[in-house]
């Protein structure tokens, strides 16, 4: 139920699945886009986990459909796990659709198969270990300084002193990550500490 609660998944696929359905009435929180044209909320982070279908999708973003949306969900957000959610088999040159999400999930497996590849999938997303490596993505240019910042992030987790880590990380950004998708993701990780969200 910790789960569910927390959670807030996007399906984007050209025509709905049942299975948004049967999230919502099991309690998940699920919106559903028909073209992945708009990835404001994305680049917002209200999503832990994007069921992603290939065809028809993200035809702003390149012709290679789901494969370009992918492309650019990666670059302006690194967080949210990403399941490719499709049956085709995929030639050479687009299969790296398949690669480059986290996982895929098969569009006529059964519903139980489905439900238990989408909690295993929040789990994952839903790790301070992930949600940080996103936050290290987007914020620190120079890699000398991520042993540094990483240590700070464990001393303000154990002592709770999360603005620490925020000023910190505010002057390595170069401005303020309070109304950005760092600060976002800081608060995420927070949120994940102080309900014991795991760190391993």
């Amino acid at each position: 139920q910790e789960l569910i609660r927390r959670s807030r998944i996007l399906v984007i696929d050209d025509e709905k699945p049942k299975l948004i359905d049967d999230l919502r009435a099991d309690g998940f929180s699920v919106d559903y886009d028909l073209t992945g044209d708009d990835t404001t909320k994305i680049e917002k982070s209200l999503y832990d986990l994007i069921i992603l279908d290939f065809g028809k999708v993200g035809e702003k973003y390149g012709k290679d459909e789901g494969l370009s949306l992918l492309k650019h969900i990666k670059r302006v957000n690194p967080a949210p796990f990403i399941l490719a959610y499709t049956s085709r088999s995929l030639p050479p040159a687009q299969a790296e659709f398949y690669r480059l999400t986290n996982g895929t999930l098969i569009k006529d497996a059964g519903i139980q198969e489905s439900f238990s590849k989408i909690e295993d999938s929040l789990r994952q997303a839903l790790n301070i270990e992930r949600v940080w490596a996103a936050v290290l993505q987007l914020a620190i240019k120079n890699p000398e300084d991520k042993k540094e910042i990483e240590d700070l992030l464990l001393k303000c987790l154990k002592r709770k002193k999360f603005d620490t880590l925020k000023d910190k990380l505010s002057s390595h950004v170069g401005e303020s990550i309070k109304d950005g998708l760092v600060g976002v993701l800081l608060e995420k990780i927070i949120t994940l500490a102080l309900t014991g969200g795991s760190a391993a």
